[in-house]
């Protein structure tokens, strides 16, 4: 299962409207579409082993630092405004936290998530 952490920031809804998940049937994040939509969660729990997804969408932040982590069981990457903060594989449900002080002020910030069962 994977889940996201987002200090100072009460959901990771994107923009309100949710974030895009794209999950397909091979760990090369392309191929066979299973699903595409947009979903309110990073939720992994309807996935199986040889499948994988991507999130994409934008949260928005206050100004300051903020902790972006990443926790599963798979291999994860995460990106916060096309900067890679973790590529990790995980296995005996292995967590990543990054510290992330480069937000100069209140706006947006891009994110897009990979996970591979």
């Amino acid at each position: 299962m994977l889940g996201l952490v987002f200090a100072a920031c009460a959901a990771a809804t994107g923009d309100g409207a949710g974030l895009t998940r794209v999950v397909y049937n091979s760990t090369a994040l392309a191929g066979a579409v299973l699903q595409n939509g947009t979903v309110a969660s990073f939720s992994t729990e309807d996935m199986v082993a040889g499948q994988s997804a991507v999130w994409t969408g934008t949260v928005t932040l206050p100004q300051g630092a903020h902790l972006f982590g990443a926790k599963g069981l798979g291999y994860v990457r995460l990106w916060v405004d096309d900067h890679r903060l973790v590529d990790a594989a995980g296995g005996g449900d292995a967590a990543y936290a990054v510290p992330v002080p480069f937000f100069p002020g209140v706006g947006s910030a891009g994110l897009r998530v990979e996970y591979t069962v």
